[in-house]
């Protein structure tokens, strides 16, 4: 039997910890390091870098890794937050040294921040070879400040301070920080794939358990892998194989599952038809899980996708049935977001056929079932996409000027922030609170101005519309909250709650209590598709 400390999960650990150890052997300087992998398996560097955190030493790799999680709000913030963090760190450990005292003050400043960084490794240097910092900010303000700290700090690292990013192959986000010096960067590229590592896995599984069942396991991955790589036809000759082992056990709820996935590559493959029909006998054969639960969740899910397989073939009227469909056995579980999402959706079949008032129909219905929830819980359902998609009808061009209102708003809080980080420039260090208090009142100050004049635009783009439009922002106000402008909403940049925001003269309110119940009682009776 192979050990728990031997499995697939930790080998590819050990291979990172290879690939980290060849790259960085000979590295003595301060660098960029980046670790790049599928998104699929971006849990493999994470697992890596928290292993090498929580047992220094490990893999034979003497750098001492540390991963800051401090929120970027701007460089300056990010400087002193590290700073407090590493401080704090450095106060907490147990490191069998004397406590370093830093010679570096808190400071807003990227160079003499990283001699605080300096200074805690020469203190340090009989532990460790190098000191790894890995930034992993828990949110990120502005991706532009970001980039733009990022960039300052990679070119001003000392020596034995290594900072560690990481990315994917679908979204290298940092490789232009590795264009713009490659003699300072490395570029680490896990070679993991997680269809490989859970082939792994099911080959290690000890004997003795049931032979169908891995079996059927073993068919179930390599169809998974197929559906990535292969062709339909492919997919679907091992699906029959899985499919008449599975009929055969009458493991009805693995059949569902397979249906489904021969379904998926038909219609990745563009074969809408095709998909169809398989969906449907994913549908039959979900009908015979006897556990009711479990049923319920496979209807749902099947009935939804032979929904999108019927709207891909432009049938909208069959769209709109099976998604209503899939909302009754989501009602039926208990799901309030997936009932609403099947109405919603029944009702975007109609908008797309043009017909306004079946679409109604079900929106109101979508509507009735989101009325029971908070209104946090509201806006974390599809409701505003309901909303939206309604305005979209009574008013693209006004609908379309309410979205660039929230990318304007995007591009002004990025030049305000850029504008207040020039400011910091002059900052005093070691850092003077009064003078970071004055400067972050500003930036507040210009933050919130920009904000509330984006909202007077938004507003005015609404009342500029017709009356069905501006219902429709009415009634989105009654349940989301009461200044909602359509999407992407836009969050106030001190995270005021809207009920703590200004109020804006010619303000559109959200009406009368009985909106809501007004617009489902006129659509209620609306003939169905």
């Amino acid at each position: 039997m192979v050990s728990a400390a031997d499995n697939p999960v930790t080998r590819q650990v050990s291979v990172l910890a290879e690939q980290w150890r060849s790259a960085t052997e000979k590295r003595e300087k301060g660098g960029l390091v980046v670790f790049r992998s599928r998104a699929d398996t971006a849990d493999l560097t994470r697992a890596f870098i928290a292993f090498q955190e929580e047992q220094p030493g490990a893999h034979a790799i003497q750098d001492l890794f540390a991963t800051f999680s401090s929120p970027f709000l701007t460089g300056y913030d990010y400087c002193l937050s590290l700073y407090k963090e590493l401080t704090s760190r450095a106060g907490a450990s147990e490191l069998p040294v004397a406590p370093w005292v830093p010679e570096q003050k808190a400071t807003a400043h990227i160079p003499e921040l990283l001699a605080a960084f300096a200074d805690f490794i020469q203190h340090h240097q009989a532990l460790f070879g190098r000191f790894v910092m890995v930034l992993s900010p828990e949110s990120v303000s502005d991706a532009a400040a970001w980039l733009r700290w990022l960039q300052q700090a990679v070119s001003l690292l000392p020596d034995k301070l290594l900072l560690v990013l990481c990315d994917t192959h679908e979204d290298p986000a940092w490789q232009p920080l590795i264009d713009r010096d490659q003699e300072q960067s490395l570029l680490i590229t896990s070679p993991a794939d997680a269809f490989s590592l859970m082939k792994d896995t099911l080959h290690q599984q000890p004997g003795g358990g049931d032979p169908d069942s891995q079996r059927f396991r073993l068919l179930l991955l390599d169809i998974f892998i197929l559906l990535e790589r292969g062709t339909a036809q492919q997919v679907t000759d091992r699906a029959r194989m899985a499919l008449s082992l599975a009929t055969e056990k009458q493991w009805h709820a693995q059949c569902t599952v397979v249906q489904n996935m021969i379904a998926g590559s038909h219609l990745k493959h563009g074969d809408p038809q095709q998909a169809i029909y398989s969906y449907r006998e994913a549908v039959s054969a979900a009908e015979r899980i006897p556990e009711k639960e479990l049923r319920l969740t496979q209807l749902t899910q099947s009935r939804f996708s032979l929904a999108g397989a019927h709207y891909a073939n432009k049938d909208y009227a069959e769209a709109t049935l099976q998604y209503v469909a899939g909302a009754g056995h989501a009602e039926e579980a208990g799901n309030s977001w997936l009932t609403i999402e099947g109405w919603r959706m029944a009702g975007h079949c109609q908008l797309m056929a043009k017909n306004i008032e079946k679409a109604s129909y079900y929106f109101a219905q979508a509507i009735t079932f989101a009325q029971p929830l908070s209104s946090n819980s509201r806006q974390m359902t599809s409701l505003p996409f309901l909303f939206q998609e309604l305005m979209l009808f009574h008013d693209q061009d006004r609908t379309q000027a309410l979205t660039h209102c929230a990318d304007e708003w995007l591009k002004k809080k990025s030049a305000i922030i850029q504008e207040t980080e020039h400011l910091a420039e002059k900052l005093s260090s070691p850092a003077n609170a009064d003078e970071i208090d004055t400067l972050d009142a500003l930036l507040n100050q210009k933050l919130v101005a920009a904000f509330n004049q984006i909202r007077l635009s938004r507003e005015q783009i609404i009342r500029q519309g017709n009356i069905p439009f501006q219902e429709v922002v009415m009634l989105a106000r009654q349940l989301l909250h009461p200044y909602w402008a359509g999407t992407p909403d836009i969050a106030h940049p001190l995270d005021d709650a809207p009920g703590n925001w200004e109020t804006l003269p010619d303000y559109l309110s959200p009406g009368e209590k009985d909106t809501v119940n007004n617009f489902i009682t006129r659509h209620q009776d609306t003939e169905t598709a």
